[in-house]
Protein backbone atom coordinates (compact mmCIF):
# COMPACT_ATOMS: atom_id res chain seq x y z
CA UNK A 1 0.00 0.00 0.00
CA UNK A 2 1.21 3.43 -0.69
CA UNK A 3 2.19 5.38 2.43
CA UNK A 4 -0.62 7.74 1.68
CA UNK A 5 -3.68 5.34 1.04
CA UNK A 6 -5.49 4.85 -2.05
CA UNK A 7 -7.59 7.92 -3.07
CA UNK A 8 -11.46 7.66 -2.62
CA UNK A 9 -12.19 8.39 -5.95
CA UNK A 10 -15.43 9.86 -5.78
CA UNK A 11 -16.62 6.95 -4.10
CA UNK A 12 -17.50 8.60 -0.69
CA UNK A 13 -19.85 10.67 -3.42
CA UNK A 14 -21.16 8.81 -6.54
CA UNK A 15 -21.77 4.40 -6.21
CA UNK A 16 -18.66 4.35 -8.63
CA UNK A 17 -17.20 1.35 -6.56
CA UNK A 18 -16.72 -1.17 -9.35
CA UNK A 19 -14.61 1.31 -11.38
CA UNK A 20 -12.47 2.78 -8.38
CA UNK A 21 -11.85 -0.79 -7.16
CA UNK A 22 -10.10 -1.61 -10.46
CA UNK A 23 -8.41 1.44 -10.54
CA UNK A 24 -6.95 0.54 -7.09
CA UNK A 25 -6.02 -2.68 -8.48
CA UNK A 26 -3.73 -1.38 -11.41
CA UNK A 27 -2.33 1.24 -8.81
CA UNK A 28 -1.38 -1.50 -6.53
CA UNK A 29 -0.36 -4.05 -9.04
CA UNK A 30 2.23 -1.26 -10.35
CA UNK A 31 3.44 -0.18 -6.99
CA UNK A 32 3.87 -3.51 -5.92
CA UNK A 33 5.49 -5.26 -9.28
CA UNK A 34 7.97 -2.37 -10.05
CA UNK A 35 8.01 0.25 -7.31
CA UNK A 36 6.28 2.95 -9.20
CA UNK A 37 3.61 5.03 -7.49
CA UNK A 38 0.77 6.09 -9.88
CA UNK A 39 -2.34 7.66 -9.21
CA UNK A 40 -5.74 7.10 -10.66
CA UNK A 41 -7.87 10.53 -10.80
CA UNK A 42 -11.47 10.71 -9.39
CA UNK A 43 -12.17 12.01 -13.15
CA UNK A 44 -10.98 9.22 -14.68
CA UNK A 45 -13.43 6.81 -12.03
CA UNK A 46 -16.25 9.19 -13.18
CA UNK A 47 -15.66 8.53 -16.79
CA UNK A 48 -16.01 4.84 -16.95
CA UNK A 49 -19.10 5.13 -14.36
CA UNK A 50 -20.36 6.93 -17.19
CA UNK A 51 -20.08 4.06 -19.64
CA UNK A 52 -23.03 1.98 -17.32
CA UNK A 53 -25.22 5.10 -18.29
CA UNK A 54 -24.32 6.94 -15.13
CA UNK A 55 -24.86 11.04 -16.26
CA UNK A 56 -22.01 12.30 -13.85
CA UNK A 57 -24.27 13.50 -11.45
CA UNK A 58 -23.75 11.74 -7.61
CA UNK A 59 -26.92 10.64 -6.42
CA UNK A 60 -29.27 10.98 -9.35
CA UNK A 61 -31.74 8.57 -10.65
CA UNK A 62 -28.85 7.13 -12.86
CA UNK A 63 -26.46 6.35 -10.41
CA UNK A 64 -27.23 2.57 -9.63
CA UNK A 65 -23.59 1.04 -9.50
CA UNK A 66 -22.20 -1.69 -12.15
CA UNK A 67 -22.57 -4.97 -12.78
CA UNK A 68 -19.52 -6.61 -12.58
CA UNK A 69 -19.55 -9.86 -14.74
CA UNK A 70 -21.61 -11.53 -17.57
CA UNK A 71 -22.47 -9.60 -21.18
CA UNK A 72 -22.32 -5.86 -20.94
CA UNK A 73 -20.03 -6.08 -17.44
CA UNK A 74 -17.67 -4.13 -16.31
CA UNK A 75 -15.30 -6.65 -16.71
CA UNK A 76 -15.96 -6.98 -19.97
CA UNK A 77 -15.66 -3.46 -20.34
CA UNK A 78 -12.56 -3.25 -19.30
CA UNK A 79 -11.18 -6.38 -21.88
CA UNK A 80 -12.67 -4.73 -24.70
CA UNK A 81 -12.48 -0.89 -24.31
CA UNK A 82 -9.86 -0.96 -21.35
CA UNK A 83 -10.12 1.75 -18.57
CA UNK A 84 -8.28 5.13 -18.39
CA UNK A 85 -5.72 4.79 -15.18
CA UNK A 86 -2.92 7.43 -14.44
CA UNK A 87 -3.15 9.06 -18.09
CA UNK A 88 -2.66 5.26 -19.63
CA UNK A 89 -5.43 2.89 -21.22
CA UNK A 90 -5.11 -0.42 -19.48
CA UNK A 91 -6.82 -3.69 -20.88
CA UNK A 92 -7.63 -6.52 -18.73
CA UNK A 93 -6.40 -9.94 -20.35
CA UNK A 94 -9.23 -12.04 -18.59
CA UNK A 95 -11.46 -12.63 -15.78
CA UNK A 96 -12.57 -15.98 -14.16
CA UNK A 97 -15.48 -16.03 -11.98
CA UNK A 98 -14.68 -17.58 -8.28
CA UNK A 99 -17.68 -19.36 -6.14
CA UNK A 100 -17.84 -16.94 -3.47
CA UNK A 101 -19.59 -19.43 -1.21
CA UNK A 102 -16.79 -21.74 -1.45
CA UNK A 103 -13.84 -20.27 0.59
CA UNK A 104 -11.41 -22.91 0.08
CA UNK A 105 -11.68 -21.77 -3.43
CA UNK A 106 -11.29 -18.43 -2.68
CA UNK A 107 -8.33 -18.58 -0.69
CA UNK A 108 -6.82 -20.97 -3.43
CA UNK A 109 -7.67 -17.54 -5.95
CA UNK A 110 -5.81 -15.57 -3.60
CA UNK A 111 -2.61 -17.37 -3.73
CA UNK A 112 -2.34 -16.32 -7.54
CA UNK A 113 -3.06 -12.55 -6.96
CA UNK A 114 -5.71 -10.18 -5.38
CA UNK A 115 -9.57 -11.24 -6.30
CA UNK A 116 -12.28 -8.71 -6.64
CA UNK A 117 -15.06 -9.15 -3.96
CA UNK A 118 -18.67 -7.45 -3.86
CA UNK A 119 -20.90 -8.18 -1.12
CA UNK A 120 -23.98 -6.23 0.26
CA UNK A 121 -22.03 -3.80 3.71
CA UNK A 122 -24.17 -3.56 6.20
CA UNK A 123 -24.57 -0.18 8.25
CA UNK A 124 -21.97 -1.59 11.13
CA UNK A 125 -19.40 -2.19 8.17
CA UNK A 126 -19.63 0.86 7.37
CA UNK A 127 -19.15 2.65 10.36
CA UNK A 128 -16.35 0.43 11.13
CA UNK A 129 -12.70 1.34 11.00
CA UNK A 130 -10.83 -2.02 10.27
CA UNK A 131 -12.74 -4.96 10.95
CA UNK A 132 -16.23 -6.37 9.05
CA UNK A 133 -17.75 -9.00 11.17
CA UNK A 134 -20.87 -10.95 10.46
CA UNK A 135 -23.64 -8.85 11.99
CA UNK A 136 -27.43 -8.03 11.85
CA UNK A 137 -27.54 -3.79 11.42
CA UNK A 138 -29.35 -3.01 8.42
CA UNK A 139 -27.87 -3.70 4.49
CA UNK A 140 -26.46 -0.39 3.74
CA UNK A 141 -26.07 -1.60 -0.39
CA UNK A 142 -23.98 -3.22 -2.65
CA UNK A 143 -20.08 -2.36 -3.03
CA UNK A 144 -17.33 -3.79 -4.94
CA UNK A 145 -13.41 -4.31 -3.18
CA UNK A 146 -10.71 -5.70 -3.48
CA UNK A 147 -9.47 -8.84 -1.68
CA UNK A 148 -6.04 -8.79 -1.29
CA UNK A 149 -5.04 -11.85 0.76
CA UNK A 150 -5.58 -14.07 3.73
CA UNK A 151 -4.44 -14.85 7.50
CA UNK A 152 -5.85 -18.10 8.99
CA UNK A 153 -5.09 -18.16 12.61
CA UNK A 154 -4.22 -21.07 15.53
CA UNK A 155 -7.99 -20.87 16.29
CA UNK A 156 -8.57 -21.73 12.70
CA UNK A 157 -10.36 -18.69 11.67
CA UNK A 158 -9.58 -16.85 9.12
CA UNK A 159 -9.10 -13.29 8.07
CA UNK A 160 -9.55 -11.80 4.81
CA UNK A 161 -7.52 -8.32 3.94
CA UNK A 162 -8.75 -5.78 1.78
CA UNK A 163 -8.44 -2.31 0.13
CA UNK A 164 -11.95 -0.11 -0.31
CA UNK A 165 -12.47 3.53 0.00
CA UNK A 166 -9.44 5.00 1.05
CA UNK A 167 -7.35 2.53 3.04
CA UNK A 168 -7.19 -1.18 4.68
CA UNK A 169 -9.92 -3.17 6.19
CA UNK A 170 -10.43 -6.80 7.06
CA UNK A 171 -13.48 -9.46 7.25
CA UNK A 172 -13.87 -12.43 9.12
CA UNK A 173 -14.95 -15.78 7.05
CA UNK A 174 -18.06 -15.67 9.08
CA UNK A 175 -18.96 -12.28 6.88
CA UNK A 176 -18.01 -13.72 3.68
CA UNK A 177 -20.07 -16.42 4.10
CA UNK A 178 -22.90 -14.45 5.44
CA UNK A 179 -22.68 -11.32 3.24
CA UNK A 180 -20.05 -11.93 -0.07
CA UNK A 181 -21.95 -12.12 -3.23
CA UNK A 182 -19.24 -12.40 -5.78
CA UNK A 183 -15.56 -12.89 -6.79
CA UNK A 184 -13.88 -12.72 -9.65
CA UNK A 185 -9.90 -13.43 -10.51
CA UNK A 186 -8.24 -11.21 -13.32
CA UNK A 187 -5.38 -11.31 -15.17
CA UNK A 188 -3.76 -8.26 -16.19
CA UNK A 189 -0.37 -7.45 -17.17
CA UNK A 190 0.02 -4.50 -14.85
CA UNK A 191 0.37 -7.61 -11.87
CA UNK A 192 3.32 -9.00 -14.27
CA UNK A 193 7.05 -7.25 -14.36
CA UNK A 194 9.25 -6.58 -17.45
CA UNK A 195 10.55 -10.43 -17.96
CA UNK A 196 7.12 -11.27 -17.81
CA UNK A 197 7.01 -13.10 -14.25
CA UNK A 198 4.53 -11.83 -11.80
CA UNK A 199 6.01 -10.89 -7.85
CA UNK A 200 5.64 -15.29 -7.56
CA UNK A 201 8.02 -15.83 -10.64
CA UNK A 202 5.14 -17.21 -12.28
CA UNK A 203 4.36 -15.91 -16.01
CA UNK A 204 0.86 -15.07 -17.11
CA UNK A 205 0.06 -18.75 -19.42
CA UNK A 206 0.82 -20.42 -15.95
CA UNK A 207 -1.53 -18.15 -14.32
CA UNK A 208 -4.60 -18.13 -16.47
CA UNK A 209 -4.31 -21.80 -16.70
CA UNK A 210 -4.48 -21.91 -12.85
CA UNK A 211 -7.20 -19.43 -13.16
CA UNK A 212 -8.89 -22.06 -15.29
CA UNK A 213 -8.65 -24.96 -13.48
CA UNK A 214 -10.20 -23.13 -10.13
CA UNK A 215 -12.85 -21.81 -12.21
CA UNK A 216 -13.84 -25.40 -13.46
Amino acid sequence: MPASGVPMLGNDRAGCCVWATFLHYIQLATLYVSGTLIQPTEAECFDAYRSTGWDGVPGSPSDQGTVVAGPGGALEYWTKTGIMCAGQRNFLSNAVVVEHANLDQLRQALTLGPVLGGAFVRDDDVSSTFMWNAGTSPIAGGHEFLILGHETLSSGKTYYDIETWDGEWRFSDDWALSQLDEAAMILDPAFFGPSGLDPADVDMATIAAASAAIAA
